[in-house]
């Protein structure tokens, strides 16, 4: 995994910083909150939004300077992780459905065999966006513990090949197939 960027507070200097959360509240996010390792920003996401807080003195900034959105860490909760898919419209980048079925299958296939997933942030944001659209028009129940899992592993992959941010939709990347 790639050092991540340690931030520090831009208004009082303190390294007592939190990440600000957003998507829908649930009983994870709300006991995460209640722990001190996040506080929720709300319920949409978008690139110019607070990544971080400082716990001194409650000041809320977007660390990055590209209006970066946050990767929800590995466990996050599943509201967190859907906010954070919708993000990013796979179809748009990767072609239709049945396109982006096959880039699916394929990286599920790796993870099952223990392989590296993708080091394209495309392709992984493509993953979380699949998913969360499966759950969607699957009922919207949330993941089970094998695609728990596979979510889990696309975001620890996200955070090795990045700083901790992906671009925002103005800064999306290019189509790849």
């Amino acid at each position: 995994m790639t050092d991540q960027i340690k931030p520090r507070c831009p208004k009082c200097g303190s390294s007592d910083i939190g990440r600000v959360a957003y998507g829908w509240r649930d009983e994870a996010l709300e006991r995460a909150e209640l722990d001190g390792e996040l506080t929720v920003g709300g319920q949409r996401v978008d690139e110019n939004q607070p990544t971080h807080f400082c716990r001194e003195c409650s000041h809320r900034w977007n660390q990055w300077p590209n209006g970066g959105i946050a990767i929800p860490p590995v466990g996050a909760a599943w509201s967190w992780i859907v906010m954070f898919a919708d993000t990013y419209n796979g179809y748009e980048h990767h072609g239709d459905l049945e396109g982006l079925t096959a880039l699916h299958d394929q990286q599920r296939r790796k993870h099952g065999l223990g392989e590296d997933l993708s080091n394209d942030v495309g392709v992984l944001r493509a993953m979380l966006f699949y998913e969360y659209r499966s759950d969607r028009f699957g009922g919207g129940y949330g993941p089970d513990e094998k695609e728990r899992n596979f979510i889990d592993a696309v975001l620890a992959r996200l955070f090795e090949v990045t700083d901790g941010t992906v671009p925002g939709p103005s800064e999306s990347p290019e189509v790849t197939r």
